[in-house]
């Protein structure tokens, strides 16, 4: 016998269920002579659907975990590179504050330099004046 095709998960279940219950209705017409009989029946569907539901329970929880599991690894590969980017943007950074600093010292060198060569210039206007 081949499993039946459904278009839609919904559909499936609804079938797996409607199966279920005409599975019911035939174990209650035939253990309704005899109401141990019934009681034991209900005691037995009632453990099936209880073992049923625990175990969806735990493959929901098994596929939960895969999933955390995953995605734990790709949030641990995203830091990897974003740890990275911080170093390469610290190291550029250092860089960037040496050649402003050796830039500053060069700025300061030319300030000197202007300002001595200003004081010159005054001189030798003065010398210029006085001849």
């Amino acid at each position: 016998m081949q499993p039946m095709k459904f278009g839609s998960v919904k559909d499936a279940n609804h079938a797996h269920w409607v199966n279920r219950q005409k599975n019911l209705e035939a174990m209650a017409h035939t253990l309704d002579a005899d109401e141990e009989g019934a009681d034991n029946s209900d005691k037995l569907i009632e453990k099936d659907l209880n073992s049923r539901m625990n175990n969806q329970l735990l493959k929901a929880v098994e596929n939960d975990i895969q999933v955390q599991k995953t995605m734990i690894e790709k949030l641990k590969l995203h830091l990897k590179r974003q740890n990275s980017d911080l170093l390469t943007a610290k190291t550029n950074l250092e860089k960037v504050t040496l050649e402003l600093e050796t830039a500053n010292e060069q700025i300061l060198v030319l300030e000197k330099r202007q300002s001595s060569l200003q004081i010159l210039i005054a001189d030798l206007t003065k010398q210029k004046d006085l001849t």
